[in-house]
Order: structure tokens, then C-alpha cells, then sequence
């Protein structure tokens, strides 16, 4: 707030005055009391600095004659305050000043009416546009709440109900098991049972780098050391290359998908998952709680933006849709991995995991 105006020594009077109503005026917009800090020479009496205080619904301290002023708006107190104050002006105005000058010769009288009257103005006035902000302002504004912590017992629920809610979905992670096992499959009824169209893009790591890979597997087995021994380097290639046969056969069953798939070489602790409704941040940890980003929040529209970035420099993989949306051998695996051109080498060390997984598919908790 701006400092108040400089007063001369002989415009006193008129300067504390000009704080008193200073201090009415903006009282209900939540400003701070005038006090002693703000000009030591011009200290406003503690009984009026209370005042203000209680038609704000603030509490005004002792030490200094400070008040600590609280953003609540008292309106109902300031309403009735500036009735109050035009009553008494209209008293003084219209009975009292007519009472003692009725022959209106009175020079100091005549003064006083005239400030009577500019002071009954501008309360009117003070009256008019409050109550004109009062409707104006919606009491509850609607407001998007930028994020919301998530439990780690309802990571799962809430993706499920983006997911029966989506008409896009956007996934960014490492292996994709749980988008796999659970997010796609509900997108796949929601399109047939529904008839809703559901663009669906996904981008996981590339199983074909290899020094990526044992990167990756490291990576896993250090954040999760109970389970070392399950991520191997064969293991990360067999669950992504799952992720991307089960993408494309959804795609092959159902018009109402259009999906795409890109293979991406960062690792990230984040995984992230964005639909038409909510962005949900999650972690590789079970026990970590996880981020939701209603869709118009910024964050909502940071997440969208870093997909799309990272989509770019990604790479993406263009599919035929399969005549057959089932994969039952392994010569049907390595038929459609052929055209796709993925997993060329060291094949034989995953096509029967990849086969075991898309079989017997196991919803895990975290996101790999």
C-alpha cells in the first residue's frame, strides 16, 4: 500500500482526518491500519483503530498501537456502518444545522452544511458501489485447484476413474505394466461399450537400446532392492515389448481407438498419465503419494506441453493394424515383432515372458 500524504504543521487536523476515513474506507478491502508506524506524528486513537478492527473482523494488537488485519471482509458491519453514518449526517444536515441558523447568516454554519452535504455524498455514494461489488463479486468464485495430493491407496481408483471418464490418454513412463494391465483395457471397453472415440498415445522406453536397458534394470533393482533380482535387463525388454503388442492389438480390435506409440530414452522417477480430465504424477514407490492436476489448472496444462515436447523428440513407431488381435505362439509374436521391426536382437531370451505377461496380465501398483 502507498504511504499516506505528507501533511504540513498547520494542515493537522485536516491530515488526521483524512486517516480516519482513509481508515473506514479501507478497512473492508483488507488493509492495514493506519498506526504511529506509518507517521509518528500522527498517531490515530486507539479507540479508532479498535473500530476498524472490528469492522473488518480483524484483531488489532497492543504493542504500538498495531493491528494485525485479517483478509475477512466485514460487510454486513460496513454496510451498517455507512447507513448509520448517512443518518447521521441527514440528522445533522436537515435538523440540527437549520435548528441554530434559522436565518442562515452564520458563515461557520454554512460551512458545515456545505460539508455536510459533500461528506452525505460521498457516503451515498461509498453505500451505492458496495453494495454494487457486493453482487457483483460472486461470494465463491469458481476456481480450479492447481494440484491434489493423492494417497497412495487411491492412486489406483483415481486412474481408473480417468480412465472410464477419458476421451484421450497420454502415458509417459518406463515399461508401461500398469497401463498395460489396467488403464488400457478399460479404455478398450469404454470405446466398444460406449462408442467412444479415444485417442490414446503412449511413449516407453526403447527395449532395442541396450546400454539403456541395463541402465534401467540398475535402476529398478536400486529402488526396489526387495525385488533385485525380478528386473534384469531381459526382464525391462520383455515388459515394454508387451506394453507396445498389447497397444497395437487394442488398436487392431477397435476402430474407436486411435493409438500411437513412441519409444523414448530418459529415465525418469515420474511417470505420468493425462487424460481429458486430470494429470496424475506418480512414483515408482508404492508407499509415495502422487500429484493431480485437474484439467484447466497450469499444472494440467505444464504436464500436457511436456508431453507433447517429449513426444516430439521421441521416436515414433508406425504400425499396421494386425489381421489377428490375438497373439497365441511364438511364431505369432515374432511375425508381428518382425514387421514392427522391434526386438531383433537377442529375441529368443524374451518372447516367452512376453507371451506369459499378455497372457496372464498382473495389475501392479506402481507404474514402471
Amino acid at each position: 500500500m502507498a504511504p499516506y500524504p505528507e501533511a504540513s504543521p498547520k494542515d493537522g487536523r485536516s491530515s488526521n482526518a483524512l486517516r480516519l476515513l482513509l481508515c473506514v474506507h479501507a478497512a473492508p478491502l483488507g488493509c492495514r491500519s493506519v498506526n504511529a508506524d506509518h507517521d509518528p506524528d500522527a498517531v490515530l486513537p486507539k479507540w479508532w483503530v479498535r473500530l476498524c478492527a472490528c469492522m473488518t473482523n480483524t484483531q488489532a494488537g497492543n504493542g504500538g498501537g498495531q493491528g494485525k488485519m485479517k483478509n475477512i471482509v466485514g460487510w454486513r458491519l460496513y454496510i451498517v456502518s455507512l447507513l448509520g453514518a448517512i443518518l447521521l449526517l441527514i440528522s445533522v444536515r436537515f435538523f440540527v444545522i437549520p435548528r441554530f441558523d434559522t436565518q442562515k447568516r452564520a458563515d461557520v454554519l454554512t460551512i458545515l452544511g456545505q460539508v455536510s452535504d459533500s461528506l452525505l455524498g460521498a457516503t451515498i455514494a461509498s453505500l451505492i458501489v458496495s453494495i454494487l461489488v457486493f453482487w457483483i463479486i460472486p461470494k465463491n468464485r469458481p476456481t480450479v485447484e492447481e494440484t491434489v495430493l493423492v494417497p497412495p491407496k487411491r492412486i489406483s481408483s483415481e486412474l481408473r476413474h480417468a480412465a472410464n471418464e477419458a476421451t484421450k490418454w497420454s502415458y509417459r513412463g518406463h515399461t508401461g505394466r500398469y497401463f498395460r494391465t489396467t488403464v488400457l483395457p478399460i479404455l478398450q471397453n469404454t470405446s466398444t461399450k460406449h462408442g467412444r472415440y479415444i485417442d490414446v498415445q503412449i511413449q516407453i522406453l526403447d527395449p532395442d537400446d541396450a546400454d539403456l536397458m541395463r541402465f534401467f534394470a540398475r535402476y529398478r533393482a536400486e529402488v526396489n532392492r526387495d525385488r533385485s533380482d525380478y528386473w534384469t535387463t531381459s526382464r525391462a525388454r520383455a515388459e515394454i515389448v508387451a506394453t507396445a503388442v498389447a497397444l497395437i492389438l487394442a488398436d487392431a480390435g477397435s476402430s474407436r481407438l486411435n493409438c500411437e506409440l513412441y519409444f523414448t530414452k530418459n529415465v525418469s522417477p515420474f511417470t505420468i498419465d493425462l487424460s481429458n480430465t486430470h494429470a496424475i504424477t506418480t512414483r515408482e514407490s508404492p508407499t509415495h503419494a502422487a500429484l493431480k492436476y485437474p484439467a484447466g489448472s497450469t499444472m494440467y496444462d505444464s504436464a500436457s506441453e511436456d508431453l507433447h515436447l517429449s513426444a516430439v523428440q521421441a521416436r515414433r513407431v508406425e504400425f499396421e493394424r494386425p489381421e489377428s488381435t490375438l497373439i497365441a505362439t511364438g511364431d505369432e509374436l515374432n511375425l508381428l515383432l518382425n514387421r514392427l521391426g522391434l526386438a531383433m536382437l537377442h529375441r529368443d531370451e524374451i518372447v516367452e515372458t512376453v507371451l506369459t505377461v499378455l497372457k496372464n496380465p498382473v495389475s501392479p501398483y506402481a507404474n514402471a
